[in-house]
């Protein structure tokens, strides 16, 4: 039986947290003994029948989209080596129930990666994003640049004002910022 494990790849919008996801997750196509490579993001983010994980630099993987993370316990687990998860998106994961599942997966021996954004446009937690940070093995904070003066930018920027806090969008409505040109919105 493998160990389990949880990495957490955050960091603001357009910092490369799905590409680094990817990345990641692709390595074990080459490890031994081989083992079933699964990606999922949340349908909140998808088109009805696109079935893909696609990135802003143009790199796609196929995935499959759920609601809730214990559609990956109900179908993917039935291995006889546990699958790599990649789980995109995590912050559009609303209920408790689901970063229980989460913990279940690494307790499978289940290698887990999983990106999100631990903050909103506000600068506020975002969905239960900081309970997955807490169960982490590893933790990758990526950051962007900032589209105002180039440095390093550790926020994310509603170009718009109000809204809910899950707003999921192409990104055109966001922007990468650093603390100097951020505000919350």
């Amino acid at each position: 039986m493998t160990s389990g494990r949880l990495e957490v790849i955050t960091g603001p919008m357009f910092s490369g947290k799905s590409e680094e996801l990817i990345r990641r997750v692709n390595r074990f196509k080459y490890s031994k003994p081989l083992r079933d490579i699964l990606f999922f993001k949340h349908k909140i983010h998808s088109l009805p029948g696109n079935n893909r994980l696609s990135t802003h630099s143009g790199v796609n993987v196929f995935c499959r989209d759920i609601e809730e993370v214990k559609e990956i316990l109900t179908t993917e687990l039935m291995f006889n080596e546990p699958p790599v998860i990649g789980l995109d998106e995590a912050q559009f994961f609303d209920e408790y129930e689901d970063v229980k599942y989460i913990q279940t997966m690494v307790e499978l021996g289940n290698q887990v990666f999983i990106s999100g954004l631990s903050r909103d446009s506000r600068g506020e937690p975002f969905g239960y994003m900081p309970e997955i940070l807490c169960m982490a093995d590893h933790i990758t904070t990526l950051t962007a640049l900032c589209t105002v003066c180039g440095g390093e930018a550790t926020m994310t920027y509603r170009k718009t004002p109000g809204g809910s806090q899950i707003n999921p969008d192409d990104g055109n409505n966001y922007e990468s910022r650093c603390r100097l040109h951020w505000e919350a919105r």
